[in-house]
């Protein structure tokens, strides 16, 4: 969400945002000077970006040898591979800081690659995958990405729910790839858009940039607006998911609204500046 005219204030543009980036830079300098000590390879190690819960990630890109299943004969070989050359997609510092220790779900995702997982005999042993478990995906995986990206919903008891559910409930408006933004409230109670993209949109090498472009449409909205506060739920409400969200002002006047999941590109800013005018008007 990089357009200034967006009506709130994202998270991302602000100084709370500058210095936690600055400091996660830092300390992924050194994380990367260590695996590189170690031995560690990649194709490309992209730049720092806030996750949906506004954890630093970061891109790897693998150069795992292709042929690499026909080298591994034991799980040792499998766990000299995936130290070197770990595995390709987005991790946390967190995560890249465990792999560094030779722990964590890269390690994990790259044994899980290379025909092994974790014994239930003990924490430092693996063992092969069975004939069943090489058909799945890894569980660790799974776990971590229920974890990361499940919504947490806000319960309401029966009265407050039957407030809410008077109160205006618009709809949710899905446009397609491309043309729609998903929003949610994460871990951090942040509401967090982001643009549902085909990643096969760059056909051509001149629609990369643009494919890029669209990528990065996506942030955080600030709980800390101009002239007010923002504390923001999931909700069920009518069998759908909402988000309920409560404008709170200096002297504790307050503004409630309803917002949906799915909103077409164009009109999330009018959903912003529709709250902005309630709050102002209040």
């Amino acid at each position: 969400m990089p357009e200034t005219k967006f009506p709130l204030i994202v998270w991302e543009h602000t100084k709370e945002a500058e210095k936690s980036l600055q400091e996660a830079v830092e300390y992924y300098k050194k994380i990367r000077d260590k695996l590189t000590a170690r031995g560690f390879q990649c194709t490309f190690m992209g730049n720092l970006r806030h996750d949906k819960n506004c954890e630093h990630e970061i891109w790897i890109n693998s150069c795992m040898p292709l042929n690499v299943n026909r080298l591994v004969k034991k799980s040792e070989d499998a766990l000299q591979y995936s130290l070197k050359y770990g595995i390709s997609g987005w991790y946390t510092l967190t995560e890249l800081d465990a792999f560094l220790r030779g722990m964590g779900i890269i390690m994990s995702d790259a044994m899980w690659e290379l025909g092994y997982r974790k014994s239930m005999a003990g924490k430092a042993l693996w063992t092969r995958k069975t004939p069943k478990e090489k058909k799945q995906s890894n569980p660790m995986h799974t776990i971590r990405w229920n974890d990361r990206n499940k919504p947490e919903f806000f319960r309401p008891d029966k009265e407050e729910r039957a407030r809410l559910e008077n109160m205006f409930i618009p709809e949710n408006q899905n446009s397609g790839l491309n043309k729609t933004y998903t929003l949610s409230v994460c871990k951090v109670g942040m509401i967090y858009s982001e643009l549902n993209v085909n990643p096969f949109s760059a056909s051509r090498t001149e629609d990369i940039g643009k494919l890029s472009d669209m990528l990065e449409n996506r942030g955080h909205i600030a709980k800390k607006q101009e002239g007010f506060y923002l504390e923001s739920r999931n909700v069920r409400l009518k069998g759908e998911e909402k988000i309920y969200i409560k404008a709170v002002k200096p002297d504790k006047t307050l503004t409630e609204i309803i917002w949906p999941t799915l909103m077409p590109a164009g009109k999330i800013y009018d959903l912003a500046d529709e709250l902005v005018h309630k709050v102002v008007r209040n």
